[in-house]
């Protein structure tokens, strides 16, 4: 309903969030705005996807009774005339259905940050995966294991390189050199040994 708010959650999700419009929660963590607009394009995902979840947190942007392709989950509990029971602490709304769904009441009041920074209470709806995490695991890495560009510094990931590629080519030079010796002896106009007793 309002385009500025709209662009507004846009924005924290994919910009501050660094998470993808269509995965959501349940797609993977991603470390920069660049890897998740890499993500979004490869995928296909610049779209605002209104399937399960994603569907909840657009209803306040969103009139989702005036739509033919209205979302199962939020068609069950907007065209019921049951009303919505929520538990005493908010945490959970009951639909009509008997779908539960958690967190609805603080989902639409607090910001995609403070979603991410929730009480311990509502970890089963929002796993918390902290990127600290897999930047300890990147560290411990072996240098010639680490992605481009988060090693140590460049200068000893290109001497890895170099002497990565000094051994292929001594390697291919012994293998070469000995297959022409080989092909030597088989391929000797003059001076063959017939009975092979004077090598």
């Amino acid at each position: 309903q309002d385009p500025k708010e709209f662009l507004r959650y846009l924005f924290d999700k994919v910009g501050l969030g660094n998470m993808c419009l269509v995965c959501g929660l349940n797609g993977k963590a991603f470390f920069s705005l660049k890897a998740v607009r890499m993500h979004m394009l490869e995928k296909g995902h610049c779209r605002i996807s209104t399937e399960g979840v994603n569907a909840l947190e657009l209803i306040d942007f969103y009139d989702f009774t005036k739509a033919d392709d209205q979302p199962e989950l939020i068609r069950d509990g907007l065209l019921e005339d049951e009303p919505v029971q929520a538990d005493d602490q908010g945490y959970e709304m009951v639909l009509p259905s008997g779908a539960v769904l958690g967190c609805v009441l603080l989902l639409f009041s607090l910001t995609f940050l403070d979603i991410l920074n929730l009480h311990r209470q509502l970890k089963r709806y929002f796993a918390q995966k902290h990127n600290e995490i897999r930047h300890k695991a990147r560290d411990i890495a072996p240098p010639k294991f680490k992605a481009i560009g988060y090693g140590e510094n460049e200068d000893s990931h290109q001497a890895l390189v170099a002497k990565d590629l000094r051994h292929v080519w001594k390697l291919t030079a012994k293998n070469r050199i000995k297959s022409e010796l080989q092909h030597n002896k088989v391929s000797r106009k003059h001076f063959r040994d017939p009975t092979g007793l004077l090598q």
